[in-house]
């Protein structure tokens, strides 16, 4: 089991501390994270959410969860976000990282799992479980709580969306709460340049503020570094990725097998096919276009990608662009075609 068992809970556990009782209020405040990624989606809450951090260590690698958390007429409402460490889903898949915070959840707090199944929501792009579940009766007679949970893996980060509500109340709050969710789907774009060395090369448009995600894996060859930032919009992700290779790869390997090796990892991460792969030139340097596409499966719409790979030096660069078949592919174009490199 890859959570240790004095693991302080994740955020579900935030949503039964006690609170203090808040009056119905027909102005509920609309609550978005001031975080580029936890930004994507905003809910409204009847007054601002307590936050709360949560740094929960596993065998492979330590959780970081932001919860915000409300509570009205008993019935307690809370969003949080969970960064899973890109191991755990390499290790685990998504599937397993979405029961595991689940079975969890409910053993330790001795719940009940009544249902839990995929969805798909009307809003653009939340495609994910939803769990409901039952809490015991208190000590002192309560007759129990019964819960709704929404989970969604998007990238390394985990969004979910909890309520709890006496068992003897109607589901009006909760309805609520679950009623308000947006998802934020027109954002400014900005021109994007890294402030590193060797990165600073190149500038692209990107919508909103770019989150950043480091990583660093083994090769054959040594030690890979790279720096990943990526925009949304409107269930899209525009990803600028920069990776310091090996000192030797690029002579021991050559540029041929290091930008095969950069597409299929891009294939198989976005679980997709390839539909193009050709040379490509771009203000003088020399790389590759990849064109691809991934299958509808459970529900979730299929997508189209197109991504490009440069090399120069020991510095790979590698820009991708992956959206619903619903968005226009003008939005690809838009990304790639501000694209410029800088001498």
């Amino acid at each position: 089991m890859i959570m240790k068992k004095t693991t302080v809970l994740v955020f579900f556990a935030l949503i039964i501390i006690a609170l203090p009782a808040l009056h119905a209020d027909e102005n509920w405040v609309k609550f978005t994270s001031d975080d580029p990624h936890e930004g994507m989606i905003s809910v409204k809450f009847p007054d601002t959410p307590v936050h709360k951090e949560r740094k929960i260590d596993t065998v492979i690698g330590q959780i970081v969860a932001n919860v915000y958390v409300s509570e009205i007429e008993n019935t307690k409402l809370a969003i949080g976000f969970i960064k899973v460490p890109a191991e755990m889903l390499d290790y685990a898949g998504r599937e397993k990282v979405y029961n595991l915070i689940v079975s969890i959840y409910l053993e330790e707090n001795f719940g009940t799992k009544e249902s839990y199944e995929d969805f798909t929501s009307e809003r653009r792009g939340l495609h994910g479980k939803v769990l409901h579940y039952r809490l015991p009766p208190s000590a002192e007679g309560h007759p129990g709580y019964h819960g709704k949970a929404q989970l969604y893996l998007d990238g390394t980060l985990l969004f979910t969306l909890n309520a709890i509500k006496p068992l003897d109340q109607p589901d009006t709050l909760i309805d609520r709460f679950y009623d308000s969710l947006e998802v934020v789907e027109e954002r400014e774009w900005s021109r994007f340049r890294s402030n590193e060395d060797d990165e600073d090369l190149v500038s692209i448009l990107m919508p909103g503020k770019p989150a950043l995600t480091e990583s660093t894996s083994k090769s054959p060859l040594g030690k890979v570094s790279s720096h990943n930032y990526t925009g949304r919009e409107q269930g899209a992700n525009y990803v600028a990725s920069y990776s310091t290779l090996p000192r030797f790869a690029v002579t021991l390997a050559g540029s041929d097998t290091i930008f095969a090796n950069a597409k299929e990892s891009v294939l198989t991460k976005a679980f997709a096919d390839e539909d193009s792969y050709l040379p490509n030139t771009r203000d003088g340097w020399e790389g590759m276009k990849l064109t691809y596409r991934t299958n509808a499966v459970r529900g979730k719409p299929s997508f189209g990608g197109r991504a490009e790979f440069y090399l120069q030096g020991r510095m790979l660069y590698v820009f991708n662009a992956i959206l619903p078949v619903t968005i226009p592919d003008s939005y690809i174009d838009r990304y790639f075609d501000s694209l410029t490199i800088q001498e």
